[in-house]
């Protein structure tokens, strides 16, 4: 962690350094924009940079070196050593080192299988169990599908989820939150659904499954051929897919958005509970399972029902590998255009299930994902944090 913290810091320090230096010399300050995956490389100004990034290359490379092959060595056996044996308050910190060390060997998907893997065999005496804890399998898939599935989680849902910030209406249906206002519960009930039916034809729409990495769809292809083994029912399969492509990738970005570049800024506290209960019932419906745990979300438990099976279409059609054979390294994204709103929802207002425009689009020519490499001296730093971060 302090690795981590510190390299991060002598990055930022390194870039503002280097804008400062640019203004004094008449320039750009090339300021970092909020949609890139990555800090503006300092060495765009300064000359030493350039040599330093290739000294500390080198440093990496020679000290690094037999740790990285030791890792990706041997099926990834010491790497799924050191996951099984680290404490679950590092298993974040040390999933994120893992993809970070194996994307620049370009193994990264391969090691997500073999992951995968050891997971379906460590719990299979208990499927129900496959995914559903804070391992550091969840959090490395999690990890990778966040750093390629950027452009996807803004085309698919970006609109709708500016949308509904932006229209600033409450859709709280607990009473207990509304001071016990039964009636307004029930007022924000329709709104709410709404919403959340449009959240629903948005990712289960086909624009949403072209666009989705091919990566994360041969990670979708892993996990179902690991169900099929243990022969477990198609409902079960297509949860563990759910629990794969809805928990740890399109939830985590409607629920915290502005760290996933969908907004600029965070939404407020009504906003942010909207979206909560948006996700809540993409959730249920991706588990297959009826809303019973909290009574005020029951009544949305007929809208899970009617799109229960296109969210299964969808799941099961995205456990089918496409061709070609998808890279096996991080890709970066373009940047996030300014917020655009879909058209307001109200009470009373008929929502259209998302913007067309939105659903059809695919990514532009000029914007094929190209690999992120380490040539920046954030990336090297981030690099060398997490190497030191699985040498200790």
């Amino acid at each position: 962690k302090k690795s981590l913290l510190f390299h991060d810091r002598r990055a930022e320090t390194l870039r503002r350094s280097a804008m400062s230096s640019a203004r004094d010399k008449g320039g750009s300050s090339y300021p970092r924009d909020k949609s890139s995956s990555s800090y503006s490389s300092p060495s765009h100004f300064n000359p030493d940079a350039a040599a330093s990034d290739s000294e500390l290359r080198t440093l990496l490379e020679a000290r690094y070196r037999p740790l990285i092959s030791l890792l990706c060595e041997n099926d990834f056996e010491l790497a799924l050593a050191t996951a099984n044996v680290s404490d679950i308050s590092e298993a974040d910190h040390l999933a994120r080192a893992l993809i970070i060390v194996t994307s620049a060997e370009k193994c990264e998907v391969n090691l997500a299988r073999r992951l995968l893997g050891d997971e379906f065999k460590r719990n299979g005496a208990h499927p129900s169990q496959i995914m559903r804890h804070q391992s550091v399998t969840s959090r490395a898939l999690g990890s990778h599908a966040r750093a390629i599935g950027e452009w996807n989680l803004k085309a698919t849902i970006g609109g709708l989820v500016n949308a509904l910030i932006k229209d600033e209406i409450n859709l709280e249906i607990d009473p207990a939150r509304l001071d016990g206002d039964e009636a307004l519960a029930a007022q924000n009930l329709t709104p709410l659904l709404k919403w959340a039916e449009a959240f629903l034809v948005a990712v289960t729409a086909a624009p949403s499954l072209r666009r989705l990495p091919p990566a994360m769809r041969v990670l979708c292809a892993e996990i179902a051929a690991s169900a099929d083994k243990l022969a477990l029912p198609p409902e079960h399969r297509a949860a563990l897919i759910g629990g794969y492509l809805i928990l740890r990738y399109y939830n985590p970005a409607i629920v915290a958005p502005e760290a996933h570049y969908l907004t600029y800024e965070p939404p407020s506290p009504i906003a942010r509970r909207n979206l909560v209960l948006i996700s809540k019932i993409l959730q249920a419906t991706a588990n297959g399972v009826l809303l019973e745990k909290e009574p005020y979300m029951q009544p949305c438990n007929e809208l899970v029902t009617r799109c229960l099976p296109a969210m299964r279409e969808f799941l099961s059609d995205a456990a089918v590998q496409p061709p070609p054979t998808p890279p096996m390294f991080f890709q970066a994204t373009p940047p996030l255009p300014p917020p655009t709103a879909t058209s307001a929802v109200d009470g009373d207002a008929k929502i259209s299930s998302c913007d067309a425009q939105t659903l059809s689009a695919e990514p532009p020519s000029s914007a094929v994902p190209t690999p992120r490499v380490a040539t920046s001296t954030h990336a090297l730093d981030e690099a060398q944090g997490a190497l030191e971060l699985l040498h200790a």
